[in-house]
């Protein structure tokens, strides 16, 4: 006999399993749906406070935005991290350091030189506006640390290019003080006038013509030197400006008989620097000095193609351990006056004759009673100039054999 057996499972009690295991298959799911997006929520959340609240598209305007105005500004920006290295670095800065298109990721003190540049930009000196030499370039760096949340992150750093605008400064701070000597040598001339016109009325008349002889021979004897030997008129009245700002201030300057200075000397401009900046200095070392004989002596001469410049002066001298020093941007024996910027006009003496690829010399007479110091400055006619100079005895002994020189002609 042949039988089957069937075996069934009823939907009525599959489908009742199936309601029943339900929960356990939807509940981790679902657990694990609510936590992703509690978690994208979070994540969401710190992005927007990290940037600040901004959709995509708005962070990449913004960046466009933002390195289209770094580099179209005519300021150079750097920004440092905590630990020194650049961030960030636009054209501009790049130029006016002369740093090279690989510097961002370097440390700044690397690459920029040691001395004043490094000490500012590092945020060693501090203050606004500080005045720095980077080559042939007269720069303002202003430097602001960043803080974030109570940490310093790092330090951002501007620069102005003032090259020009100190050339101007300085031409009308030297103008102003020519207008001064001036206005006290008009004051000066009245007074001879009335001392002339008193002796006209008492009738003593040779000793008014050896008072008017006396009075004008110092300022004969300069204008004839410095017409006969210098041909460039802008440095001829350089030399008389100075000359009137030195009389002023008690002190002598002379330009000594054997000077001589070609029409065409090429830069002007360079010329001046060096040779205003060295008379200032020899006018303030000789007016410093208590009491005695204030001479400064400016000499000129072309030797071997070399235009050669000394100023002598019977001032204090020079310390030989300063005599590099004296150079670098920023040193100074002066007290500031003011917000005056001093250790600058040296530091730019040194650049022009470095720049002209001349020679600096200073040299110190101690053998006298009265110690002098000797700068000179060596430079290519075209032009590589100067020297300042300043031994006291010899240029004494060489205004007093003018002087009677010049007295005995007027006998």
């Amino acid at each position: 006999m042949i039988g089957f057996v069937s075996v069934g499972v009823l939907e009525k009690s599959v489908s009742a399993h199936l309601w029943g295991d339900l929960p356990v298959l939807l509940i981790p799911p679902l657990l694990g749906l609510v936590l992703g997006g509690f978690g994208s929520y979070l994540l969401a959340r710190r992005i927007k406070r990290q940037t600040f609240g901004l959709e995509p598209d708005e962070i990449a305007t913004l960046l466009e935005q933002r390195e289209a105005m770094l580099h179209g500004i005519r300021e150079g920006a750097i920004a440092t991290d905590s630990l020194g290295r650049i961030t960030l670095l636009n054209d501009e800065a790049q130029r006016l350091l002369g740093l090279d298109g690989d510097a961002v990721g370097r440390s700044l003190e690397e690459l920029v030189p040691v001395g004043r540049v490094a000490d500012v930009l590092l945020g060693r000196v501090d203050g606004a506006d500080q005045v720095i030499l980077v080559g042939d370039r007269v720069l303002v760096a202003n430097r602001m640390p960043v803080d974030l949340r109570g940490r310093r992150i790092g330090a951002v750093v501007t620069l102005r290019d003032r090259t020009e605008l100190e050339a101007l400064l300085r031409e009308l701070a030297d103008v102003r003080g020519l207008a001064d000597a001036l206005r006290s040598q008009d004051h000066e001339f009245a007074r001879r006038l009335h001392v002339i016109g008193g002796l006209i009325e008492l009738g003593r008349y040779e000793e008014a013509v050896q008072f008017i002889n006396r009075s004008s021979l110092l300022q004969q004897t300069l204008a004839e030197s410095v017409i006969g030997s210098v041909g460039d008129p802008i440095v001829a009245a350089l030399l008389l400006g100075k000359a009137a700002v030195a009389s002023e201030r008690g002190v002598e300057m002379t330009v000594s008989a054997g000077s001589r200075l070609p029409e065409d000397i090429g830069d002007v401009r360079g010329l001046v620097t060096v040779l205003g900046n060295l008379i200032d200095n020899a006018i303030d070392s000789v007016a410093s000095m208590p009491g005695g004989e204030g001479l400064v002596e400016v000499s000129l001469d072309v030797v071997d193609g070399e235009l050669r410049i000394r100023v002598r002066d019977t001032g204090a001298g020079i310390d030989p351990a300063l005599t590099e020093e004296i150079f670098r941007d920023g040193f100074t024996t002066k007290v500031a006056a003011g917000a005056a910027r001093r250790g600058l006009g040296l530091a730019l003496v040194g650049q022009e004759v470095r720049r002209r690829r001349g020679r600096i010399a200073v040299d110190n007479d101690r053998a006298h009673a009265s110690p002098g110091s000797r700068p000179a400055r060596h430079l290519p006619p075209r032009p590589r100039w100067a020297r300042r100079d300043a031994s006291p005895a010899r240029a004494r002994r060489r205004a007093r054999r003018r002087h009677r020189h010049h007295v005995g002609q007027g006998r």
